[in-house]
């Protein structure tokens, strides 16, 4: 769809949504983040996650998340201005964790709308709850570079809003999600764009094995004055059981004339050829699908830094993780 940008004329349904209150990125900044959500049986390094103290030893639901927030004991609560809230089981994924351990009123819904996971490679899940921010404004001249990391064994909803609201602004959001079992992930993603000069990407691959299901729902809107935007979607799945699911709805809408858009959306299978040239060469069949898995998740890979200086994880042990994870689906 593409309309006249100017104000005197009907620019269709557009109905600008209110901007939640969250995180903020103000004008001149640049904020780089990596989440990776891990269950308990992912070789995730000490100075790489949080891990969480459990009360129950035996169970093996030892939850790792990036990244890192305060813990001072095995009773005690995230400090109020951690980034990431982890709960042990038993614990509310509807309330915020206050300073004491109890409970709190939902009163900020950046942090009450965050992501609900349950983890844990037993039969006793561990439920965790991430302050991955559900809402995120831009402002002029900033930048935001978002990566989500979700490894098997975990089980997740992930909302996440992001208003493009000043000039020259620019989002790259990607994601990595490989699931197995019985897990179900989901990422619900909206892109909006509120004025013109702006550029989004969105990257996100999935691998899904055993019964899981994954869904990816993503949708970007430009607004009547977002003239100049640059935005872009791909969602890209590969199926390795014939009992795994993935929906997937890439959507844009678009309120202005002068853009540039595009989405789009795959789900299929690992290449048969490609396994039988690299097996013709002398590679084992299970390493030439384990070679084209990292490949096809390498694009999103790329989008963490090869060095860290901020106290994000770097992309070396990132890839690492990724890897040991696809060896094991």
């Amino acid at each position: 769809m593409a309309l006249n940008s100017s104000k005197n004329i009907d620019h269709g349904n557009y109905i600008p949504a209110p901007i939640v209150p969250g995180m903020k990125v103000a004008d001149g900044e640049h904020i780089r983040k990596v989440f990776v959500l891990a269950a308990s049986g992912a070789e995730v390094a000490e100075s790489s996650a949080l891990r969480a103290p459990s009360r129950n030893p035996q169970s093996g639901c030892h939850p790792f998340i990036w990244p890192r927030a305060a813990i001072d004991s095995a009773t005690s609560a995230p400090t109020a201005d951690s980034n990431n809230i982890v709960t042990e089981h038993g614990a509310s994924a509807e309330t915020p964790v206050g300073s004491t351990g109890s409970p709190t009123a939902k009163t900020n819904p950046s942090v009450a709308e965050r992501v609900e996971a349950t983890v844990g490679s037993t039969g006793s899940p561990t439920t965790k709850v991430t302050e991955i921010p559900s809402n995120i404004e831009v402002g002029a001249d900033a930048a935001l570079d978002l990566t989500v990391i979700v490894l098997p064994g975990v089980s997740a909803r992930i909302p996440l809003t992001i208003d493009l609201t000043g000039a020259h602004s620019e989002v790259r959001l990607a994601g990595i999600y490989l699931c197995s079992g019985h897990d179900e992930v989901t990422f619900d993603i909206t892109m909006h764009h509120r004025t013109g000069d702006c550029r989004s990407r969105q990257t996100f691959n999935g691998l899904a094995t055993g019964e899981a299901k994954c869904g990816f729902f993503g949708k970007i809107v430009i607004a009547p004055e977002a003239q100049r935007t640059e935005a872009f979607q791909e969602n890209h799945n590969i199926l390795l059981s014939d009992s795994a699911r993935i929906n997937t709805k890439p959507r844009l809408e678009i309120y202005a004339d002068d853009v540039k858009c595009s989405h789009g959306a795959t789900v299929g299978k690992l290449n048969e050829d490609e396994q039988f040239y690299m097996r013709s060469r002398g590679i084992p069949e299970e390493e030439a699908k384990v070679l084209q898995m990292i490949s096809f998740v390498a694009p999103v890979l790329e989008n963490i830094p090869e060095d860290s200086t901020d106290g994000t994880p770097a992309r070396t042990a990132v890839a690492e993780l990724v890897e040991n994870a696809i060896r094991g689906l």
